[in-house]
């Protein structure tokens, strides 16, 4: 089936919905559409290996840096 297809099929089963029930799918699809991006996005985020005690430290460097170059 093609995209434009499906796309008046869905349309024309939205339209024998009452009102209430069109908003409530249009609610579920964009909370579903929210989850799947949302999901995506974790899926491309890397883990985080960095100890706070590393980010200290490298804090600590910076700001030596800064105080010698003042």
């Amino acid at each position: 089936m093609l995209l434009i297809d499906r796309v008046k099929e869905i349309n024309n089963l939205i339209v024998m919905l009452l009102p209430e029930e069109q908003d409530a799918l249009l609610k579920a699809l964009k909370k579903q559409v929210l989850l799947s991006k949302a999901e995506r996005l974790n899926h491309s985020i890397k883990p985080n290996t960095i100890k706070m005690q590393e980010i200290v430290e490298e804090i600590r460097k910076v700001r030596a840096k800064r105080y010698v170059n003042e």
